[in-house]
């Protein structure tokens, strides 16, 4: 735009130039020779609001793309008398910018603005759900003890490591009658919660987790769909649930535990659901692994007092960062508001 605007003063003082120097010639001769009549100049006046003029039509020399003009073809186009408003309504005529993309996007501009008095948010509460696998074959052996009391054992530290202000749950699933036909239905029916969501106290939580022994069937499906009342109301951007589940096996009480993970994930509660398999055959792996990829989670295979301790706390850094991260994009959008 600055280009145009140097060319058109450049050509009204030529414009100028020319025009005192014919008044000259003509006071000289004007004796000897009879004034030759010129032609008129008959240009449309240029408009002087700055919204009239974005609207005006492309210059009849300016072409789509064109970079350079011949000033000698602009001055053939106004004649040597006009005067300094009829030269510049003839050069904007001819040199006029075509300005209609830039003023349609000006009218189009979206004024909106955002809300600035949302507040800055940010992970305020964390919810931890432990489902802990109670049927029979947890009372089986592995390196370091039985796979029941080790996962005891790992979960009372895993819980003393949570944050302060963390909430803790502990559901038990297959705890009551035994894995024979005879008590399925009993032992399927053994969903409990042992320890109610609240921060943890460890003299209480060691208590809870003494208050039943592996003995019976696997009704994983069910404990995974009862997290859902566990955690009512536990949602927002401020909120984060994470269901962590220990266990040896399949789903053995007719449930489904990859729709209930995939159902609990996708709810309103956005959970996530990690499970660790702990000496689980091919068919288990199977399907803890389908149910935590539904749940948004992670699948650890573990055999030994020390893979289990080693899993929990990874998976517990896992879930720190993870909270640690949302905090940051919350936190930037929080500023970008202020």
């Amino acid at each position: 735009m600055k280009r145009y605007f140097v060319f058109i003063i450049g050509i009204t003082c030529l414009l100028l130039t020319a025009c005192s120097n014919n008044s000259e010639s003509n006071g000289k001769n004007n004796k000897e020779e009879k004034p030759v009549e010129e032609a008129k100049a008959d240009f449309p006046q240029a408009e002087s609001d700055a919204a009239a003029i974005v609207k005006e039509e492309q210059g009849t020399l300016i072409e789509s793309g064109k970079q350079s003009i011949n000033p000698d073809k602009v001055l053939e186009n106004i004649p040597s008398s006009v005067n300094v408003e009829e030269a510049y309504n003839g050069l904007v005529s001819m040199l006029h910018a075509d300005y209609s993309d830039v003023n349609e996007a000006y009218e189009n501009y979206n004024s909106e603005f955002m809300d600035l008095s949302k507040k800055e948010e940010k992970v305020e509460e964390e919810n931890v759900v432990i489902l802990l696998d109670s049927s029979g074959s947890m009372a089986g052996q592995v390196n370091g003890g039985t796979k029941m009391d080790l996962a005891k054992d790992a979960l009372k530290r895993f819980s003393s490591s949570l944050p302060e202000d963390a909430n803790v749950l502990l559901r038990a699933y297959g705890h009551k009658g035994s894995n024979a036909d005879g008590d399925k239905e009993l032992s399927c029916s053994s969903n409990e919660v042992f320890y109610d969501l609240g921060t943890f106290d460890e003299q209480t939580f060691n208590q809870a987790l003494s208050r039943f022994e592996p003995t019976g069937w696997t009704p994983l499906g069910d404990a995974i769909h009862s997290v859902q009342s566990d955690l009512n109301g536990k949602t927002g951007e401020s909120v984060k649930n994470n269901v962590y589940i220990v266990s040896d096996g399949v789903e053995t009480c007719d449930g489904d535990p990859v729709e209930e993970a995939k159902n609990l994930h996708q709810s309103d509660l956005d959970v996530t659901v990690n499970i660790i398999g702990f000496n689980v055959d091919t068919e288990g792996r199977k399907q803890l692994e389908d149910a935590a990829d539904a749940g948004g989670g992670v699948y650890k295979t573990v055999n030994s007092k020390v893979e289990l301790n080693k899993t929990l706390d990874q998976l517990l850094d896992e879930a720190h960062q993870s909270i640690n991260q949302s905090n940051q994009v919350l936190h930037q959008q929080g500023q970008i508001l202020q």
